[in-house]
């Protein structure tokens, strides 16, 4: 078995989200709003119901939700979120450890996985035990 870390990235405030991308100034009315609301909350459910049964299986040794706060370094000097998000895409909203046979186990674990929508992505990285050298 080998040890893999999938990263889970997403807009952390869906909603909010929407309407960044709407544009700004422009609200999403209360009937979209819901329905948005309604979805969202539906894919969640599913998405948590899943994590739940892959840590019963045993499949996942750790799944971790990260809190909002992020503070991001580069040496001694803080990065601003806003450029990074620019760089690498979505907010990292949650990190799993898991233990697969092969690359080929991990992908179908990840392709799998139901995201609650494509604003979602799911990143497979193996772990390496080595240290890190710069």
């Amino acid at each position: 078995m080998k040890s893999y870390i999938l990263i889970v990235r997403g807009p952390e405030n869906f909603l909010n989200f929407l309407e960044d991308r709407k544009g700004p100034g422009k609200p999403l009315s209360i009937k979209v709003r819901k329905k948005f609301t309604e979805e969202y909350q539906q894919a969640m459910l599913v998405f948590n119901e899943w994590i739940t049964a892959q840590k019963d299986e045993g499949t996942i040794s750790i799944y971790s939700q990260l809190s909002s706060l992020q503070i991001i370094y580069s040496g001694e000097q803080e990065i601003d979120f806003e450029l990074l998000e620019v760089i690498e895409g979505a907010k990292v909203i949650s990190v799993i450890y898991a233990q697969f046979k092969d690359e080929r186990q991990a992908s179908d674990f990840a392709r799998n996985c139901p995201l609650p929508n494509e604003h979602y992505s799911i990143e497979v990285r193996s772990v390496d035990n080595t240290p890190f050298l710069a």
